[in-house]
């Protein structure tokens, strides 16, 4: 009868052993938002980050760090979804559309998870006037007058022959913007460079603007009744690959719905027949010219390559400037000291689209829009009027500055476009620094 009450006993604990209900489990680890629960951006996105805490519970009073949670967004237009410790993200710009749009991101690990709601809201009106866009024109100009890099681009209904010409019957918007992107002699074909511009009022030229100045900025009617201007006082414009939409306001008080579908590359109709070679010369040209002048601009990394550029002129005679002319792109390691006095002497060969240096090396003769002759050449001056009438631009051969006995001594031996030879030398007193970086236009001489 003991072993029977025994197990009796023994039954009867472990079914009330069973009863009991289990204590609440206490989890491993802990998952916790520490930044923003919403978080708000404009139509041009950017970049986003939460931050968070996850902890892994090893005893009450002990705590470690727990592996990487998992972030995931359907939405398409967040990219670059990353977890490290912390979690970034990239928000797209936003297609031309009045209409807000929403997503959440979604963190979590094991069981635990939180989220974060994203909102990008859009800043542009209802549109009063929609217009396509068939044709996009342009020119690079690069740094003038300006910290950052200048293009001016034509959207249209029928093209444009060259800057300011419209052709009859036509609509166009014509507009300067600016971008950290260079594309000078080393980029070809040249393009608009992808990026978000907004309106300046202020016209600094820096990069992400667009000028608000009435003679490059505005948007023109060309008809039977003539031709009617419009300041362009507002707006965004966000270009990407071989697309360009805006949305613009005129000085009447109208928004402007701009959309351009196609090649981003710059030109202009007349151009199209222009051609190398650009020499006036007929044949080789020898020189010696003694007691001549020399001129000496400072520009900074003008270019965008990462090297100092120096502008050097010379001509025989000045005021008036009258003779041979000869103008001179050539850039320098920046270890020379920036605006330093005779940091533009040295030896320079024609600078190799894509090398690896561009230190001590002149940038050959081009034109610029088919007409504007920039960068290397031999050119003919009368009265102080420079002129292309004569000469070619010098696009090889060696280039030689150095200072002997108190003159600037330049020696040529080159060739222009037409392979005719450019061989010979100036001995110049030089005739003064000037400083005409954009970045620094301050900087003293050293």
């Amino acid at each position: 009868m003991r072993k029977l009450f025994t197990a009796i006993s023994l039954f009867a604990l472990l079914l009330t052993g069973c009863d009991t209900p289990n204590e609440p489990t206490t989890p491993a680890y802990t998952l916790a938002l520490t930044s923003e629960k919403s978080i708000t951006f404009d139509e041009t996105g950017g970049s986003g980050e939460i931050t968070y805490t996850l902890t892994e519970v090893v005893s009450e009073a002990t705590r470690t760090d727990a592996a990487l949670p998992t972030a995931t967004c359907e939405a398409e237009w967040i990219t670059d979804l990353t977890v490290g410790d912390s979690i970034t993200f990239n928000v797209a710009p936003m297609e031309y559309t009045a209409e807000d749009r929403y997503t959440v991101i979604f963190v979590s690990y094991d069981n635990q998870s939180f989220s974060v709601n994203i909102l990008q809201q859009s800043t542009r009106p209802d549109y009063d006037v929609e217009f396509f866009a068939t044709h996009l024109n342009g020119a690079y100009y690069g740094k003038v007058g300006s910290p950052d890099f200048n293009y001016t681009i034509t959207l249209s209904d029928k093209g444009v022959p060259g800057r300011g010409q419209f052709y009859y019957n036509s609509h166009a918007y014509n507009i300067d913007i600016f971008s950290d992107v260079s594309c000078g002699f080393s980029c070809e074909p040249q393009r608009v460079p992808n990026g978000v511009y907004k309106f300046d009022g202020r016209n600094r030229g820096e990069a992400g603007t667009f000028m608000a100045n009435f003679d490059y900025t505005y948007y023109t009617e060309l008809s039977d009744s003539g031709q009617t201007f419009y300041s362009i006082i507002d707006g965004t414009i966000v270009v990407t690959d071989n697309h360009i939409e805006a949305s613009l306001r005129t000085d009447d008080g109208q928004w402007h719905h701009v959309v351009y579908t196609g090649d981003l590359t710059l030109t202009y109709d007349y151009i199209k027949d222009i051609k190398r070679p650009y020499t006036r010369l007929a044949e080789d040209f020898n020189f010696e010219y003694k007691n001549a002048y020399l001129h000496t601009y400072y520009r900074g990394d003008h270019l965008g390559l990462g090297y100092d550029v120096w502008y050097v002129d010379m001509c025989p005679t000045v005021m008036p400037m009258n003779g041979t002319y000869m103008m001179l792109t050539v850039m320098v390691d920046k270890a020379k000291g920036g605006y330093t006095r005779d940091a533009f002497l040295g030896e320079y060969k024609v600078a190799q689209k894509g090398a690896e240096s561009y230190a001590n090396t002149f940038v050959a003769g081009d034109l610029l829009n088919g007409y504007e002759v920039i960068y290397s050449w031999c050119l003919t001056c009368e009265n102080s009027m420079i002129s292309n009438a004569w000469g070619g631009p010098i696009v090889d051969g060696t280039i030689k500055i150095e200072l002997v006995d108190g003159y600037y001594v330049v020696s040529f031996d080159c060739v222009d476009d037409g392979g005719h030879k450019i061989v010979g030398s100036y001995s110049c007193m030089h005739d003064g620094y000037i400083n005409q970086n954009p970045n620094n236009p301050d900087e003293p001489l050293k």
